[in-house]
């Protein structure tokens, strides 16, 4: 928008476009602009606020098993229904559908509690994170050496 602006003026100054047209294209585009700028700031508020509530989803999950072994029974309903999507009972064994993100919560943690259940097992493997090689070597390499 910018780039048209400025070449909009120099077709003005040298005399290419009329006065009236260059002020309804200047005008509209700085019209644009400020839309996009408006759009920008949206979308940054929106990444923040995005950021914030997980934190506070994550927070919830910390706390979820002491938040209901302290509720009253209609309490304990209400968080069980924010967390789980279905839940069926079947051959004396309970199968939990958790809501989002909560299950992506309970599938990165299920490696982790595999690992620390000290049966022998192999390490915990996440699948979602890069194995073996370090994201920044250089980093390691200069504080192993400082």
């Amino acid at each position: 928008m910018q780039d048209r602006l400025d070449a909009v003026y120099v077709d003005k100054l040298d005399g290419r476009i009329g006065e009236e047209f260059y002020e309804q294209r200047a005008r509209e585009w700085r019209t644009g602009q400020d839309n996009i700028l408006r759009d920008i700031e949206a979308h940054q508020g929106a990444n923040r606020s995005y950021l914030d509530e997980g934190v506070r989803v994550i927070e919830l999950a910390k706390k979820a098993h002491l938040l209901y072994e302290s509720q009253e029974m209609a309490e304990r309903r209400r968080l069980l229904r924010f967390l789980v999507s279905s839940a069926t009972w079947k051959d004396g064994r309970l199968s939990v559908e958790y809501r989002q993100p909560f299950d992506l919560l309970v599938d990165s943690a299920a490696p982790a509690q595999a690992g620390a259940a000290g049966d022998g097992a192999k390490p915990a493997k996440f699948e979602n994170w890069r194995p073996r090689r370090d994201s920044n070597p250089c980093y390691r390499r200069e504080r192993a050496v400082s």
